[in-house]
């Protein structure tokens, strides 16, 4: 599976994941660290994962491939993979990240449903509450 590569510079448009012939609703933002605007990037009729992570920890490269296939396998999700860089990077600070990976969910209004650390299972249950509301 390819996964697009979008940067964001502010606000969206992005280019469709589509046309790039990877799954549409699986984004990865590398902004430097940079802040970036949430709510730009949640989907108006389906749940978003939110998974911080670095290209330097293991950890995140391990939970990665379950996030991709979980949000390929179900057309009610959505999944932004945010870079923070390091610690203390703009992006990290904006959203209080002292841990990685984290993965937040979000309903389509923005409603944060869940926080989790390294958890996929933890993951897998928020999105499953979730989709249950829309």
């Amino acid at each position: 599976m390819m996964v697009t590569s979008l940067l964001l510079t502010g606000l969206l448009p992005w280019t469709s994941a589509e046309e790039n012939g990877a799954h549409p609703d699986i984004f990865d933002i590398r902004e430097n660290g940079k802040t970036i605007n949430l709510a730009s990037l949640l989907s108006s009729n389906k749940v978003t994962i939110v998974d911080f992570h670095a290209d330097w920890c293991q950890p995140c490269k391990s939970i990665a491939p379950f996030l991709i296939t979980l949000a390929s396998e179900n057309p009610k999700l959505r999944l932004v993979q945010v870079d923070i860089v390091k610690f203390k990077s703009p992006v990290a600070t904006q959203f209080k990240i002292e841990s990685i990976p984290q993965m937040r969910v979000y309903l389509p209004d923005g409603t944060q449903i869940g926080k989790t650390t390294s958890s996929f299972g933890a993951v897998k249950m928020y999105t499953k509450k979730a989709t249950r509301k829309l």
